[in-house]
């Protein structure tokens, strides 16, 4: 059967999100072994075409219906790009150090209720969608000297952000408006940078800082 002019166009964000909320929803499920889930990952940031991203599920979605995919900024419901496990699953603490080099840190990974991130002269990126987040309050502490840190978080998540900056900056920006939801968790972040930037912002599945932005700029004209 010949393809579509549909199936071999560029995949938008919004494929990519609902590919990736497929592949975490049958990974939680056990469907998916961690090396599967980790290469059909990667497969669908890199998929070029509709086509190409749609083969990473095909198997997936024979054996239970999912919605179609929408194209639109509206209001369609997102999956939950986290998980949620009980207290005592989750470690205490953790130290993530980054020295003169450069540190990516991406799911499946289990964030600690207390985790400190210490960069000096250094990169480190977060990317906290399709992690495992302990229940209530989770602490990201921050020491960034002469560096980068960026954090990537899942829709959802209650994000609290206040840090101080020194010839640098703290950035944060967030999709979450209005109250926050006390069934979700809480990821609060705080800490100190110094001739360096810190930045935190929520992102969907498969989201690039491009992506992003568009979005919530068509959002913002979707509410005049």
């Amino acid at each position: 059967m010949a393809k579509s002019e549909h199936d071999d166009k560029a995949p938008s964000a919004r494929d990519r999100e609902a590919t990736v909320g497929i592949l975490i929803e049958h990974f939680s499920r056990d469907a998916l072994s961690l090396a599967e889930f980790e290469q059909r990952l990667d497969a669908s940031r890199a998929a070029h075409t509709k086509s190409a991203l749609d083969a990473l599920t095909k198997d997936l979605r024979s054996k239970e219906a999912y919605s179609p995919i929408e194209e639109s900024f509206g209001e369609t419901p997102l999956s939950r790009d986290y998980q949620i496990a009980t207290a005592s699953d989750i470690k205490e603490t953790e130290l993530v150090t980054t020295v003169m080099g450069g540190v990516s840190h991406k799911a499946p990974l289990s964030l600690a209720r207390k985790s400190t991130i210490l960069t000096v002269m250094g990169g480190t990126e977060l990317d906290l969608r399709g992690c495992v987040l302990a229940p209530g309050i989770n602490v990201i502490q921050v020491f960034c000297l002469m560096g980068g840190v960026d954090i990537l978080v899942p829709q959802g998540v209650n994000l609290e952000v206040g840090g101080h900056a020194l010839m640098g900056g703290f950035d944060h920006t967030s999709d979450n408006e209005g109250s926050p939801d006390s069934t979700e968790p809480t990821l609060r972040v705080k800490g100190f940078v110094c001739m360096g930037g810190v930045s935190v912002e929520t992102r969907h599945p498969g989201e690039t800082s491009g992506d992003a932005k568009r979005r919530r700029e068509q959002f913002k004209r979707n509410k005049r």
